[in-house]
């Protein structure tokens, strides 16, 4: 497990310039989660002229390189396909959204007692890290950008838990106006589509990649917990408890058989 704690301990260091500042300081994690939904709002929007196919007229590179505000959606849906993006307010408008989930604490940890506990960006960026160890049977880039987006509903709705009183039923049709009002500020776009598709499928649960993600939220939810016990001494058995039989994925049962034997208990 040295690889997954290297990773962990990024969670407590906050950039620098906003200590100096006396700002609310991101950890270096959130600011990487940060990155990473930027990646995947990018990549039906970043085109430029030098990187145009040529399939794209001369004339409407000159439109973009000329006028890049008013044409980027108009030369990207001719670089990509058809594919519609974002335009570049509405690429902040998301982002904003997307960077409540930096200031967003993961409640559980919170309601136990954790001084100062992870953001739920902490937790999807470190999931989306673990992705990239998954064996070939699963698609890996599907997975990172899944577990990515697996919890952005919370960036507006915050992150409930089972302690919160709220039913299932309730939780998903919260979290789903959620995903349908991030969609729109980022325009309805491709991206955007994608990105709500990607929640509904880890919600369904039924692909193989879906249950590989969930596998993932709760391993990186065990490892964070043993890191906790090991920081501040508080016992937290009861995510163990939790957890207990429901990872499925028989190379995630050996990170979790390896994990608890680290544990001793």
């Amino acid at each position: 497990m040295p690889l997954l704690h290297a990773f962990t301990r990024l969670s407590s260091v906050t950039l620098e310039w906003c200590t100096a500042k006396g700002t609310l300081s991101p950890t270096t994690t959130g600011h990487l989660f940060f990155l990473a939904t930027l990646c995947i709002t990018s990549a039906s929007c970043f085109v430029t002229t030098h990187h145009l196919p040529s399939a794209v007229s001369p004339t409407a590179q000159h439109a973009c390189s000329s006028n890049p505000g008013k044409t980027l959606n108009t030369v990207a849906m001719a670089a990509t396909g058809g594919e519609s993006a974002p335009s570049p307010a509405q690429v902040l408008d998301f982002l904003n959204i997307c960077g409540k989930l930096k200031k967003t604490v993961r409640t559980g940890w919170k309601r136990c007692g954790v001084q100062p506990c992870e953001s739920v960006a902490d937790h999807s960026w470190r999931m989306g890290v673990l992705s990239m160890l998954l064996p070939p049977d699963v698609d890996r880039n599907h997975c990172i950008k899944m577990a990515i987006v697996h919890d952005l509903a919370e960036a507006i709705v915050g992150d409930i838990s089972p302690h919160c009183g709220v039913s299932d039923e309730e939780k998903y049709k919260r979290e789903n106006d959620a995903m349908g009002a991030i969609r729109e500020a980022a325009g309805d776009s491709t991206v955007g589509r994608e990105i709500q598709s990607l929640w509904k499928e880890y919600e369904q649960g039924q692909s193989a990649e879906a249950k590989a993600v969930k596998d993932l939220d709760k391993f990186e939810m065990m490892v964070q917990a043993e890191e906790y016990e090991k920081e501040t001494g508080i016992d937290l058995e009861q995510f163990f408890q939790s957890t207990k039989g429901k990872i499925k994925h028989p190379v995630m049962q050996g990170w979790e058989m390896e994990l608890r034997d680290q544990r001793g208990k």
